[in-house]
């Protein structure tokens, strides 16, 4: 069964546990609403176009709706393959530093030089590159940004952008990195919704196990009732009905997961796909969409070509 079969039959599983597919419209329900930009794995070295580095056709993307977006999330691996910062000149700056003065980025493995061919020769392209923007309001590449609406909308998000690179800042229970999250979720202003964001997902392609290294991160998120989590490092786009930190589907209380590592590196494939996968897409770069509204989030994946590949909208639950 090809990936566009499988798409088609798990979209509609979804449907049966609540995850509803939305036409375009469901993005724009007030003009006030926020609309963020997410995507990871981005940069090649070579700035050029080719089979992959199509960094500057999803920069392009992002730039013909930029004067209605309000932020740019990147899930990091910005720059390939070791985040040194002439990399990050030459290829990441040429693209998507278009729009540097609206981007929130993620770090990634590649980033750092924390795995891979990159192991062990760590670059200090990526926070000279990002400067304060890299941790604002935090530490060790990790911190936190609320997202207001503006004109009559009422919409509230705080957007948490954490730093999944756990061999060299834990991310286990009891580190500074999660009593950082715990401290930022109590903090989170009343009526606000929750998503969180950073690199290396829970819930992966690679395997039906949850990824243990961040389940600290998703109990404290679960418990806080945050809506939805976004990450990069597969490259490819899943999206899984909403889960509780066991992996079981909870379609209730769950935190919906997106893995959008379709920034413009290179495709990869699934070795799995889970029963709780709602959409899989290996077959196209692009970048993922999000209305952020009072009471609910809508989703869209587009294509560097404009094809809308998924969408769709659910609730959110506001801190009381």
């Amino acid at each position: 069964m090809n990936a566009r079969r499988i798409s088609a039959v798990l979209a509609a599983t979804a449907a049966v546990v609540g995850v509803l597919a939305l036409s375009a419209s469901a993005l724009a329900d007030d003009p006030g609403d926020p609309v963020i930009a997410l995507a990871g794995d981005i940069a090649c070295k070579s700035p050029t176009v080719g089979s992959n580095c199509h960094q500057q056709l999803t920069a392009n993307l992002i730039s013909s709706r930029l004067a209605t977006l309000d932020s740019v999330f990147t899930l990091g691996d910005n720059q390939y393959p070791c985040g040194a910062l002439s990399d990050f000149m030459n290829s990441y700056n040429r693209s998507w530093g278009a729009f540097l003065n609206k981007t929130h980025p993620g770090v990634g493995d590649q980033d750092i030089g924390d795995s891979g061919s990159c192991k062990g020769k760590p670059s200090n392209g990526y926070l000279a590159y990002f400067g304060a923007r890299a941790q604002p309001n935090g530490r060790d590449l990790y911190y936190y940004v609320d997202i207001a609406g503006t004109g009559s909308s009422t919409a509230a998000w705080r957007v948490i952008v954490l730093n999944g690179n756990c061999s060299s800042v834990p991310c286990s229970a009891g580190s500074a990195q999660e009593e950082f999250l715990k401290s930022t979720l109590a903090s989170t202003p009343s009526g606000s919704c929750i998503m969180a964001v950073w690199h290396q997902p829970y819930f992966r392609g690679s395997t039906l196990t949850p990824n243990k290294s961040y389940k600290a991160f998703w109990t404290d998120l679960y418990a806080a009732h945050a809506a939805l989590v976004m990450n990069g490092h597969n490259h490819f786009y899943e999206r899984y009905v909403p889960q509780n930190p066991t992996g079981a589907s909870d379609p209730a209380g769950g935190i919906t997961e997106i893995i959008a590592g379709t920034g413009g590196v290179n495709h990869g494939t699934a070795k799995v796909i889970s029963p709780n996968t709602a959409f899989y897409d290996h077959t196209h770069f692009g970048v993922t969409f999000v209305t952020l509204h009072p009471t609910s989030f809508a989703w869209q994946f587009v294509s560097d070509t404009g094809q809308v590949i998924d969408s769709g909208s659910r609730a959110c639950t506001p801190v009381a």
